[in-house]
């Protein structure tokens, strides 16, 4: 499939659905600006987990963020119901999933929206899957970073490769709180301590440890045992 961006690049109303946590949305913010660059006239919407939704005040360029219940616990029968009707009332033009699993898939496909791209599942999913999509894309999973793997994906569509170079915005409270200067050019790491079972998670130590690592390589290597 590489006619999806040309067949709609005049839309005027986009969706990209998108149900990670914290890491995964990160990570969805390159593909996101090249959907922004893309869509230059649209009115770009995002959805993503509740609880980050206040991660995305830092992407201006983001026209509505919506949430969706996945933590602490998941959406009810009558949330998702709500989300689809929601969804059908937007009459959005362009519905962009490249998360590949089933419930974003069936959110997809009950959007109601016009054009829906959607990435194949590594397993190929449920033999109805591509039914749900008017267009799909295949790109492996777990081969290379996410990030690569969202923005190899939309250019499998035809979008554009755009420099991944966007704009957010941290408020200077949060700066001084992290005690970063405000005239930092702005290279920053990002670490991601949860998953989704406590017992997977690294010890507090070993957390505190990454960043220090990072930091100072050689402080780290002289705290090695023998």
């Amino acid at each position: 499939m590489t006619d999806f961006y040309q067949r709609t690049r005049t839309a005027q109303k986009v969706m990209v659905l998108d149900l990670g946590f914290l890491g995964d949305t990160v990570h969805l913010l390159p593909a996101l600006w090249m959907v922004r660059q893309a869509y230059p006239q649209a009115e770009l919407h995002v959805v993503v987990a509740t609880h980050i939704t206040s991660f995305m005040g830092c992407v201006p360029w983001v026209n509505q963020v919506w949430g969706y219940m996945r933590y602490p616990r998941h959406a009810t029968l009558g949330e998702n119901f709500a989300m689809v009707s929601r969804l059908r009332k937007e009459k959005f033009d362009v519905l962009i999933n490249l998360n590949g699993s089933d419930r974003s898939s069936w959110l997809t496909f009950l959007s109601g929206a016009c054009e829906r791209l959607g990435r194949v599942p590594d397993d190929g999913g449920p033999p109805f899957w591509k039914r749900m999509f008017t267009a799909h894309v295949h790109h492996p999973f777990g081969q290379e970073p996410v990030y690569t793997q969202r923005c190899r994906a939309l250019e499998k569509a035809g979008f554009p490769f755009a420099t991944p170079e966007f704009h957010v915005e941290i408020a200077a409270e949060n700066l001084r709180a992290a005690e970063i200067s405000e005239a930092d050019t702005g290279t920053y790491f990002h670490l991601s301590p949860f998953t989704t079972a406590d017992h997977k998670e690294l010890s507090p130590s070993q957390l505190v440890g990454i960043p220090i690592a990072m930091a100072d390589p050689a402080s780290n290597s002289s705290r090695r045992s023998p």
